[in-house]
């Protein structure tokens, strides 16, 4: 029923709808069994929500960006967020975060080591990496370090990470050690939002 604006839903009732150039919309609703693509490298604004209802399927793609107005928006339902690391090789790390709620980290990368998930402690008694649990669930606003999937080599490839779970939104907090520059205690934050 023609194109979505920053005032007009867009509903996918059914069949497969892919958005390939950059697109506003008032909310996004993807009914059961239907499907919308957002293109790499697309950024689609919504004015309020997100819903994606049954068995529909909300998929972001690598450099795709969502960009939603309403900070007190509530998004239901799941999203595919597919993000692209750069060419690792044997024993390298990414720095990750998860756009969405409920993301594992062993479900996002399943065949990293078990005790190669970190987080950075800041505190002054602390100040470095530390082992998280692979089974722990990925906090918004905080940053990870995920080693290469087991089995890379010294040829480096790409990673693809896929987040599912339902999209971030509003205002994130995340804790901080004031720097100090004597220890050099660096936060690693992350964006809890699924734009690039």
């Amino acid at each position: 029923n023609g194109v979505p604006t920053i005032t007009v839903k867009a509903i996918i009732a059914s069949g497969t709808c892919g958005i390939t150039v950059d697109t506003e919309a008032k909310s996004i609703i993807v009914q059961d069994g239907a499907v919308l693509s957002v293109d790499e490298s697309i950024t689609l604004t919504i004015q309020d929500n997100i819903q994606v209802l049954g068995s529909g399927q909300f998929i972001v793609n690598n450099n795709a960006s969502i960009l939603q107005n309403n900070a007190s928006a509530v998004n239901v339902g799941n999203i595919t967020y597919s993000r692209d690391a750069m060419p690792m090789r044997q024993f390298e790390f990414t720095y990750w975060g998860s756009p969405v709620a409920g993301q594992v980290l062993n479900v996002f990368s399943p065949l990293t080591l078990s005790d190669k998930f970190y987080s950075y402690n800041a505190n002054v008694g602390v100040n470095n990496w530390v082992i998280e649990n692979q089974n722990n669930v990925m906090t918004p606003g905080k940053g990870y370090a995920i080693r290469a999937p087991q089995g890379y080599t010294s040829t480096p490839q790409v990673f693809s990470g896929q987040f599912v779970g339902t999209p971030n939104n509003g205002n994130v907090s995340a804790n901080v050690v004031a720097f100090n520059p004597m220890l050099l205690n660096y936060n690693l934050l992350a964006n809890p939002y699924p734009s690039a």
